[in-house]
Order: C-alpha cells, then sequence, then structure tokens
C-alpha cells in the first residue's frame, strides 16, 4: 500500500490540525462511479470525512451510501495520500471496492443545493478532468486542490490495475472457498453478511456482546457464544488481520469462515465458538494434536 505527500504552497513549518477521511474507487464495466456537483461542474470521487467511532473502512462504506446510494465492500486500502495546507495535514484514505447492494441515498442540505448528482464515466475520461486541476487555481484553491488528489489517486489506480492485469492478477474475483465469503457493507459495524452453499446469512452483534447471530432471512439459524462482535470482525478482517478468541488462538478471515460453516453445517442452535473450531479442526485442539 502506496503513501503520497502533497505539499501545499500555503502550508505552515507545523501542521496542528488533522483532517482524515476515505474514499471509494469504483469501478464497473470500465467505468467509475463519480458525484457531479451541477451547480459547480465539481466532479469528486465518492467519500467524505471519518465520524467519531468509525474505522477508514467503516467510513467508506457510510459515505458511499450516504453520496451514491450504493453498499460497497471494501475490497483493500491501495492508496494514503497526506495533503498539507495551512495548519492542516489532510489524510485520504482510498479503497477499491465493489457494490454488493442498494441502500438509501442521504445527501447534506449543502450537497443538495450544490446539486450533487451520480455519474459513470469512462475511467480515462475520470483522469483527464482531474488533470486540469492547475487550471483552477486562481479562482479556487479548494477544487485545484481536490483535483490534484483525485488525479494522483486515479493514476496510481489506473497503474495498480495495468500492472496487475499484465500479471494475469483480477483485483476483485474473490478466491474460491469452500467455506464461504464475509461482506462488510455496514458503517457502523453492526452487520455483517456471509454467503455459503448459496445462501446469505445476516450476522449481528450487540455492543461490546462477545457473540453472534446468525440469520437466515428473519429466522436466527445460530449463536456463537463466547466469540466476538461484528466489528471487531471488521475492523481486523478488513485490514486483512486477525481476532483472538478465548483459547488465545488468532484466527483469520479464511479461519472463521471455515468454523462458522462448521457450526452451521453442525445444525446446533447454539454452540461455544471455540467448540465450534475444535469440530472445524482448527484452534487449540490442533495445536495440542500437533504438538503430540
Amino acid at each position: 500500500m502506496k503513501t503520497i505527500e502533497i505539499l501545499g504552497d500555503n502550508r505552515y513549518e507545523t501542521y496542528t490540525k488533522i483532517r482524515e477521511g476515505s474514499r471509494a474507487v469504483i469501478e464497473r464495466d470500465g467505468k467509475l462511479l463519480l458525484t457531479y456537483e451541477t451547480v459547480s461542474g465539481w466532479w469528486l470521487i465518492p467519500g467524505g470525512g471519518i465520524e467519531a467511532g468509525e474505522t477508514p473502512q467503516m467510513c467508506c462504506v457510510r459515505e458511499v451510501e450516504e453520496e451514491t446510494g450504493y453498499i460497497v465492500r471494501p475490497l483493500r486500502k491501495f492508496l494514503t495520500i497526506n495533503e498539507y495546507y495551512e495548519e492542516y495535514r489532510y489524510i485520504s484514505h482510498y479503497f477499491i471496492c465493489e457494490v454488493v447492494g442498494i441502500g438509501k441515498m442521504h445527501l447534506t442540505e449543502q450537497e443538495v443545493r450544490r446539486g450533487v448528482e451520480l455519474a459513470w464515466i469512462p475511467l480515462s475520461e475520470a483522469i483527464d478532468e482531474f488533470s486540469k486541476h492547475a487550471t483552477y487555481a486562481a479562482t479556487s484553491e479548494e477544487k485545484r486542490g481536490s483535483y490534484q488528489r483525485e488525479y494522483t489517486a486515479l493514476c496510481e489506480y489506473s497503474a495498480l490495475m495495468e500492472n496487475e492485469a499484465s500479471e494475469d492478477t483480477p483485483v476483485t474475483e474473490r478466491p474460491e472457498s469452500p467455506y464461504g465469503y464475509l461482506e462488510y457493507t455496514t458503517a457502523d459495524g453492526s452487520i455483517m453478511y456471509y454467503t455459503y452453499k448459496d445462501s446469505r446469512y445476516t450476522l449481528t452483534s450487540q455492543p461490546y456482546e462477545p457473540l453472534i447471530y446468525v440469520k437466515d432471512g428473519g429466522t436466527l439459524t445460530c449463536i456463537l457464544h463466547m466469540a466476538f462482535n461484528t466489528e471487531e470482525l471488521v475492523d481486523a478482517f478488513s485490514d486483512g488481520g486477525t481476532v483472538r478468541a478465548v483459547d488465545w488462538v488468532d484466527y483469520d478471515e479464511k479461519t472463521f469462515c471455515k468454523i462458522l460453516a462448521t457450526a452451521l453445517d453442525s445444525k446446533r442452535s447454539e454452540l461455544d465458538y471455540t467448540y465450534a473450531a475444535r469440530l472445524a479442526g482448527e484452534g487449540k485442539a490442533k495445536k495440542w494434536q500437533n504438538e503430540k
């Protein structure tokens, strides 16, 4: 993951304030999803500022739904841009995302006044539009800076796609797994989705409660006790990390899906997570076997 520094001419010697946000690069059939302000003619990549208690991934999902009405899944973060203007350091996290559903668009009053609309335009046209950033220097430093930022991000994204295409490595294709896959779709991390054997389950938790409710539609299928809550899972797995269970074993996303699949296949309505891990051949049971 790359980090780029943009130094504004008006930057102070040291910054005293930080603003942090996330943006989503969403490409479909060669076209990029952008927002467009009909009043000012201002284009932007969907995204916005991180709110209290949010991770960059959560912010990305929330902002995209509010601005576009699409629910997205961040596949990976590919870039961080640090901008320095006056006393501020602006941090922008860029995620490659895929659309997984339709939510509810919720524009602010300011965005309504600006006439914010959605547009799918070819990636090359988006890069060309943002490449004009220097032309706004005399009229709007804010627009010039945001266009430079978006231009930099899309050039990095385009180069990344070209490089991976040459290596024949698709970015958005999920690896096949017999144990299904997770989707992180809600802003607060309170809901996740798990697809397994052609069924899409909803995973929920109560705040600070170490258990997970697994529902098939409106039917409660299984409860995993002594596990984690969904917010912990989103925080860990969306960054490629692990979660630590009560058996002091670290579980990555693939292993968690295996354990969850085993729990569902067991047909039990409630079971302890560490017991499900043993059924799946994971956790301490596996460690002890290896030590013998």
